[in-house]
Formats: structure tokens, C-alpha cells, sequence
């Protein structure tokens, strides 16, 4: 299991901060691509997804919201 370090990564004030993967070609993963989110005071609960194969990119945007937690907006492209 490898996890992959964002290519780009940018903050927007104090309330944005996104992240950018953009290569996940299989030839990288050959056992397929996963996304995991971690949740809890100490991520004690992870829910993952496997990609599907023609994903190539994908962008992580965490908001603040009024709470002082993130929401989280993934979005991945082929």
C-alpha cells in the first residue's frame, strides 16, 4: 500500500485549502487506485472507495465551516 503525496497544494485565505493529484494512471497503482477519508478525533473511522482505472486526476477542497471542522469536496476526473 503506497500513499501518494498531492502534487499541488494551495491555500486561499484562511478558509480554502485544496489539494491536486494528477497522475493515477493504473501503471502507478497496478492493483488499482484508492481514496480514503478518515474521521473522528483520532481518525478512528476510515471509509474508502477503489477508483475507477481511467481516473487521472484528483482535487481535494477543504472549506471551514462554522464549526471549525472542514467540509470536504472531492472531485476526480478521467
Amino acid at each position: 500500500m503506497t500513499f501518494l503525496k498531492p502534487d499541488y497544494a494551495t491555500s486561499h485565505g484562511n478558509n480554502i485549502y485544496t489539494e491536486k493529484w494528477i497522475d493515477l494512471s493504473p501503471e502507478r497503482a497496478p492493483d488499482g487506485t484508492w481514496i480514503a477519508c478518515s474521521y473522528g478525533d483520532s481518525n478512528n473511522v476510515i471509509l474508502g472507495k477503489r477508483l475507477d482505472d481511467k481516473v487521472s486526476e484528483c482535487i481535494a477542497k477543504y472549506t471551514k465551516n462554522k464549526y471549525g471542522s472542514n467540509n470536504i469536496e472531492v472531485s476526480c476526473t478521467w
